[in-house]
């Protein structure tokens, strides 16, 4: 289970990473702009 990883390994977990913490900002971002009710006050 603890597998020692070689430094490149590390690097390019961690590339996968930060492409998938992108993606998923990048869909929540367009969830929220479906989902964001509308600025003027509807009274």
């Amino acid at each position: 289970m603890n597998d020692i990883k070689t430094i490149e390994e590390l690097r390019a977990y961690s590339e996968r990473l930060k492409a998938v913490v992108a993606a998923l900002k990048r869909l929540e971002e367009g969830t929220n702009q479906r989902v964001k009710p509308p600025t003027s006050p509807r009274f």
